[in-house]
């Protein structure tokens, strides 16, 4: 796989991968230890809630490391400002909680 990023933007690619499949993982250990648990809507809440922080933390550092540079001095990954991809996960930590929410209301058929 090939990374584009200028200066320091490469940082948002561990830390969305760590939002993703860290709760990923946590949430597989939970569901070994509490069986009665389903696998789906622990997983889903798990991701919802580490994308929101990887997402936060990313936006964080993005609006940190920008501060006060030119747009052909800034930190990006794939041409895009680091801070930008903090709100793109945040959007997609709302859009999974949000369906977690419906499924667990039932709105969702299984």
């Amino acid at each position: 796989m090939i990374l584009i990023y200028r200066e320091l933007g490469f940082i948002a690619f561990p830390i969305a991968c760590l939002s993703i499949f860290g709760p990923a993982l946590a949430s597989v250990f939970l569901v070994e230890q509490y069986p009665n648990l389903s696998v789906k809507t622990v997983l889903a809440g798990f991701e919802a809630t580490g994308l929101l922080i990887g997402g936060s933390t990313c936006w964080y550092l993005g609006r940190r490391f920008n501060r006060g540079l030119k747009w052909s001095e800034t930190h990006s990954l794939y041409f895009i400002r680091l801070e930008y991809w903090g709100a793109f996960l945040i959007l997609l930590s709302f859009a999974v909680a949000s369906l977690w929410l419906a499924w667990i209301l039932g709105l969702i058929k299984r």
